[in-house]
Parts: structure tokens; C-alpha cells; sequence
């Protein structure tokens, strides 16, 4: 079987399960989430009480963040073998070092958010030893990854410069477009519908299908006093299921 018909089939397949998935979500969306939340999410509650899900919630979009490191990695070495002008060589390879540190920031700010909620311990979130034990955790993984990108030959760089290049536009991209259209559809989490605030309000008669625009109807204030948290109308579309996505567009 030839690369590009290994291709087509990798992009048929994907169409046809993202379809099917699409569809079914569409009609049974709030019965499949009842099934899967059953055992990991009790009553009236905001955070899952089972440790697998606030495993992965806390690390699911840990593999987006590395593999952009990891990009941001090989063009910083492109730039230092094969880049002859300075001072233009030396602004862009420090650029990429402060990149690629932010990727690892970015991972382990948003992890340790999430674990944060998981032992309602938010107070702490933000704080400053927090945030510099982060960054300096992040400088650690930036150099040891660099490291050991380094030891790639001169040819395996050369080859993973356009992979490079495609994983930081992808990720940029749709992460841009997740954060922009979560704003104007506004729907509401299952997890708030769920949580004693979001029963105050109607509790699931708040739910509405993912193609309905709802727009920011609670602002921040009453969402903090409702759910304890500014991010209860940001379900659609879903930050996690856009990282998995990535990844395989990517990988396949």
C-alpha cells in the first residue's frame, strides 16, 4: 500500500468516525453524558469524584504541549545549524527558547489547575511560588528536550522542520478558533447543570444542542456565585477534544 493511499484511507476514516460521532452527539448528547458521568460525577457537584477522569481532565492536553515543545525544539536547532546570519540567528533561537519554555509553562500551569480544583485548593491557584516553581520546572524540560534534540542528525532535522512548522500553525489555529467560538455559543457545562448553583437555575433545562448560540447570558460574577468558577458556559467547543484532534490530524 502506497503513502498516499495510506493517507486517503487515514482521512476517510477519520471523516466517517468524526461523522458518526457528530451525528450521534447530536441527538443523544445529554443521555451519553448521564451514562458516562454516573459513576464519576455525584449529585449536585461541580469536579468529578473519580480519579481516572481528573487524571486525564488535569493531563489530556499534556501531548499538544509537548509535541509543540518538541516542534518549537527542532526549529531551534534548524535555526543553529543552518541559519548564517546574525545578529538575526541569535534573536530567533532565543525566541525559541522562550517559546518553548512558555509550551512547558503553559502544560504545567494548566495541570496543576486542574488538581487544584480536583482538592479544592484553588486559593493557591496563581500564587507565586506556584507559578515559580512552574517556570522553573519548564526552563528544566526546555533544556533537557533541546539537549536531546541536539543529538538528531543534520538530515532528521532538516526532514521534521515542515512537521514543525505544521504542528505550530495547527495548534495555534485551533486553539484560536476553540477560544473565539466558545464565547458566542456559551454552553453550559454538563458539570454546572449538574452542581447545586446550576440546579438553582433549572438544572438540565439549561441544556441546549452544540449548534444553538447562547452567548455569555450569566455574567462572571454570578457565575462565580453559582458554580464557583467563570467557566461554566465555555462546554462547546470542547479545549480536550480539540487537543485529541490534533494529535491525529498530526500523527496520521
Amino acid at each position: 500500500m502506497t503513502k498516499k493511499s495510506k493517507t486517503l484511507i487515514s482521512i476517510l476514516l477519520f471523516v466517517v468516525l468524526f461523522g458518526g460521532l457528530l451525528l450521534t452527539a447530536t441527538f443523544t448528547d445529554l443521555q451519553v453524558s448521564d451514562i458516562l458521568t454516573r459513576h464519576a460525577l455525584a449529585s449536585h457537584s461541580y469536579y468529578t469524584n473519580d480519579p481516572f477522569g481528573a487524571t486525564f481532565e488535569s493531563v489530556g492536553s499534556a501531548p499538544v504541549y509537548f509535541m509543540l515543545a518538541f516542534s518549537i525544539q527542532i526549529l531551534f536547532w534548524g535555526v543553529r545549524r543552518f541559519w548564517k546570519k546574525r545578529p538575526i540567528k541569535d534573536i530567533v533561537e532565543v525566541i525559541g527558547v522562550i517559546a518553548g519554555t512558555a509550551a512547558y509553562y503553559a502544560f504545567l500551569s494548566e495541570t496543576v489547575g486542574y488538581l487544584l480544583q480536583h482538592l479544592n485548593a484553588e486559593s493557591y491557584k496563581g500564587s507565586a511560588f506556584l507559578s515559580g516553581i512552574a517556570l522553573f520546572l519548564a526552563a528544566l524540560f526546555m533544556l533537557f528536550g533541546t539537549l536531546a534534540v541536539k543529538n538528531f542528525s543534520d538530515e532528521s532535522i532538516k526532514k521534521l522542520i515542515n512537521f514543525a512548522f505544521a504542528m505550530i500553525c495547527t495548534v495555534i489555529l485551533a486553539n484560536a478558533v476553540v477560544a473565539i467560538v466558545k464565547i458566542p455559543f456559551g454552553r453550559m457545562r454538563y458539570r454546572a447543570m449538574n452542581c447545586e448553583g446550576g440546579q438553582s437555575i433549572g438544572g438540565f433545562d439549561n441544556f441546549t444542542r452544540w449548534y444553538v448560540a447562547n452567548g455569555q447570558h450569566l455574567t462572571k460574577d454570578e457565575m462565580r456565585a453559582l458554580f464557583g468558577t467563570t467557566d461554566a458556559l465555555k462546554s462547546f467547543p470542547s479545549g480536550h477534544t480539540c487537543s485529541a484532534g490534533t494529535v491525529y490530524c498530526l500523527l496520521m
